[in-house]
């Protein structure tokens, strides 16, 4: 057994052990002091990545109170001429995941897309059609769905990701993940 540590700053390291990974500890505050209420602590050196939260939805507008708030992440390299990637988390394609677009010009997405139904007739995950909203939002962005396998309660699946996109012109861009294997996913440069 091969195991592969890789220190990001501080407490957080990714640790690579028989295919998989394991982030501890994410800290990635910007340097600072830090009040606390016994104590004032004050970090020199910001981190190799930096982490943004985004807007994320449980389905459609009003379903807060029924599935809770939801956000997603924006990750990115402090490295030049590096994009960051949106992690969608549990959300469907409304004017927050557009904003982000907006925002963050990320070379590759991670879209939430098995079309999760726990409550009623809608999703608490992107579909087909939000995914692929999301893939026009980010014109250039590599697209690798995540969440679209495993579970009873997913309507749709990454097989159905690849017939959409491959139908509209999108499948070039499409990575569909196997799950345990380690795949390299090269974004588009930096413009």
């Amino acid at each position: 057994m091969t195991v592969t540590i890789t220190l990001i700053g501080g407490p957080t390291a990714l640790i690579e052990i028989d295919g998989f990974r394991l982030l501890t500890d994410p800290t990635f505050d910007e340097p600072g002091a830090y009040q606390l209420p016994h104590v004032k602590l004050e970090k020199l050196v910001g981190p190799a990545l930096s982490a943004n939260e985004t807007p994320a939805r449980h389905g459609p507008a009003g379903i807060e109170p029924l599935a809770g708030d939801v956000i997603g992440f924006v990750v990115a390299s402090n490295k030049p001429g590096s994009r960051p990637i949106y992690i969608s988390s549990d959300t469907v394609w409304y004017d927050g995941v557009a904003e982000v677009a907006k925002r963050f010009k990320a070379g590759v997405v991670l879209p939430f897309a098995g079309a999760a139904q726990t409550r009623g007739p809608f999703h608490i995950t992107m579909d087909t059609n939000d995914t692929i909203e999301t893939a026009r939002a980010f014109p250039d962005a590599v697209i690798v769905p995540v969440h679209t396998e495993g579970w009873k309660h997913f309507r749709q699946s990454a097989d159905d990701l690849r017939t959409t996109f491959d139908t509209l012109g999108f499948g070039s861009r499409l990575r569909i993940l196997e799950p345990g294997v380690a795949t390299i996913i090269e974004p588009p440069p930096a413009a």
